[in-house]
């Protein structure tokens, strides 16, 4: 009964946030569910679950993001990695513009950017905001490549710093140049 009540409070409590009824949210909490079975023995609990996919049907608008897919990869990354969910969901939502269009290719950018963070020693939470973040400026300057705005974020954070902070420092030297050459004619 516990159990069940907990659910329940879970699941009440997504539907208050993202403002759909019990009807339209069933597939949801059945994702949600479904993810915490599955991961639970990786540490997943129901909080994990729902905050995911509280968080991606906050960021894209829509209910038919929060797939089961999407709530476990969040889940994990946030109870495993330290990710916040709203990172997660942004940095999915970034990768899923770029690529092909497709939740696979968007996940798939992700794990590849858990990777190059562990292998460069960055806080992958960190890396995570920054690509979540991501100006159109930056996007526009990295050609809406998610594997350059994976490596610049990475790189930039060994740096100290972020990607929108390396992009108007990149700008501000352009309008210098463009300053002199207008000041030369």
């Amino acid at each position: 009964f516990k159990r069940w009540a907990e659910l329940d409070a879970k699941a009440e409590d997504f539907r208050r946030t993202v403002g759909f009824g019990r009807a339209e949210t069933e597939g949801v909490q059945r994702a949600a569910v479904q993810s915490w079975e599955d991961f639970k023995r990786f540490g997943v609990g129901l909080e994990q679950a729902f905050g995911s996919a509280t968080a991606l049907v906050g960021q894209f608008g829509v209910l038919n993001m929060a797939t089961r897919e999407n709530v476990a990869q969040l889940a994990l990354m946030e109870r495993n990695l330290g990710v916040a969910h709203e990172h997660g969901a942004g940095a999915l939502d970034i990768f899923t513009q770029m690529g092909d269009g497709t939740a696979d290719s968007a996940r798939n950018m992700m794990n590849v950017t858990i990777s190059m963070s562990k292998a460069a020693g960055v806080p992958l939470d960190k890396v995570m905001s920054d690509i979540a973040g991501a100006s159109d400026e930056v996007q526009m300057f990295l050609g809406r490549s998610a594997e350059e705005m994976i490596r610049t974020a990475v790189h930039a954070r060994r740096l100290g710093t972020d990607m929108n902070k390396l992009a108007s420092t990149a700008k501000g030297f352009l309008d210098f140049e463009s300053s002199i050459n207008a000041e030369m004619e």
